[in-house]
């Protein structure tokens, strides 16, 4: 074992197990979820996406997700630009009836192609 910045490395490069993230790496933990756990549906969601302040992502995007289906909460978009004022965040409020129109809406935005980031 290796030691680089507190972690430890195994000798061929992969990191060992630790114990606070092993369930992470299993699917079942996904498969078996609770109510108390991860998004429900259905339900109301935020989407941020981000690219160049000149494109008017703010305008374009809740159209493009209006356009899919979705129901966007307008009065709920906010814009946040970046220090240099080259980029800009835009957070969109929407509505998701399910676990397949909340990933539709993030592949909408992120098939605009101004859009270089989405969270």
């Amino acid at each position: 074992m290796k030691q680089l910045g507190g972690a430890r490395l195994a000798t061929l490069g992969k990191p060992t197990p630790c114990p606070d993230n092993v369930t992470m790496n299993t699917p079942s933990a996904f498969l078996n979820a609770t109510p108390e756990q991860g998004f429900q549906f259905p339900g109301v969601f935020e989407l941020s996406a981000m690219g160049a302040a000149d494109a008017g992502l703010h305008l374009s995007l809740p159209d493009l997700l209006e356009a899919a289906g979705i129901t966007v909460r307008r009065e709920e978009i906010t814009v946040r630009e970046s220090s240099g004022g080259s980029y800009v965040s835009v957070r969109i409020v929407f509505e998701a009836e399910s676990r397949e129109q909340h990933e539709h809406a993030h592949a909408t935005l992120r098939a605009h192609p101004d859009v270089k980031w989405t969270v």
